[in-house]
């Protein structure tokens, strides 16, 4: 092999091995949950399908249990933003993944829904969503970057 074709063969492997973070993260975000499809009368089931497990119980009695659920709204997938990381990726030689994968990391709020339950698992109340407030200390930020970009292969 010659030098000509060794450098282009390492050029293209290190653009294969830099790119498609940022670019993962754009393709496979989450598309918004719609909370008001919520109704009173439905099953624990049924709001876990859609809502996922509580992260928390605020009250439990023998009357009626409080869950807390989170969900995120504003990173849904996007195949032209996942093309522009791509393109970006590919003229900057890689470079653009540090800043593509701090901006795709940090797409989307977090919001809170407490939902209460009778005795009979079934929702009794729907409660105001409240938005998380985000303290990102640099280490914060930078770990739940990693674990998005390990997330989208």
């Amino acid at each position: 092999m010659n030098t000509v074709n060794r450098n282009i063969y390492f050029f293209v492997s290190l653009l294969v091995m830099l790119s498609g973070c940022a670019v993962g993260m754009a393709a496979s975000g989450q598309k918004d949950l719609d909370v008001s499809v919520l109704e009173v009368g439905q099953s624990r089931k049924v709001v876990e399908s859609f809502l996922g497990v509580p992260v928390s119980t605020l009250d439990q009695s023998s009357e009626k249990r409080t869950d807390v659920y989170e969900y995120e709204i504003g990173d849904q997938p996007s195949t032209g933003r996942a093309w522009m990381h791509g393109a970006l990726d590919v003229v900057t030689i890689g470079l653009w993944e540090f800043v593509g994968s701090a901006i795709e990391g940090s797409k989307g709020d977090m919001y809170s829904i407490p939902i209460t339950y009778g005795p009979d698992d079934r929702l009794l109340a729907v409660g105001q969503s409240t938005l998380k407030t985000k303290v990102a200390t640099p280490d914060t930020k930078d770990e739940e970057i990693v674990n998005k970009c390990l997330n989208c292969s």
